[in-house]
């Protein structure tokens, strides 16, 4: 069985870049995909990319609160809820952070663009408001 067989994951900011690599990733290893960017071209052939059954893509802002209730809706529809979220944000510096909440014990892991694991240690302090 692969390892998210049967979860649901949202990405935000994962039309292109480190975020698809990682809805890639989600996907390989069994999850289903809402991929929400502002990016519609990239995020609806990502989402043909992987396939119908188990990714969806709509248009989401993250600075917009409504946006991302829709993005849940999305997952609730097509999936039947969400295991877990993450943000890939490109920041000034030029680096990308992904924040992954699992919602069953909502701890928050922090990645780096040099590390691209899905097995992140969970960050303490993370600025979240869910220390692990």
């Amino acid at each position: 069985m692969r390892e998210f067989e049967g979860k649901v994951a949202i990405l935000f900011g994962a039309a292109r870049g480190i975020g698809a690599a990682a809805a890639r990733a989600f996907h390989r290893e069994g999850a289903s995909v809402v991929i929400g960017d502002v990016l519609d071209a990239e995020g609806v052939a990502l989402a043909a990319e992987l396939g119908r059954e188990r990714a969806r893509y709509g248009h989401c802002d993250v600075g917009e609160f409504g946006q991302i209730e829709a993005a849940y809706a999305v997952a609730d529809e097509a999936f039947g809820g969400v295991w877990c979220s993450t943000t890939w944000v490109s920041r000034a510096t030029a680096r990308w952070t992904c924040s992954l909440w699992t919602t069953g014990s909502l701890r928050c892991a922090s990645t780096s663009r040099r590390s691209s694991s899905l097995r992140t240690t969970p960050s303490r302090g993370c600025g979240h408001g869910a220390g692990a």
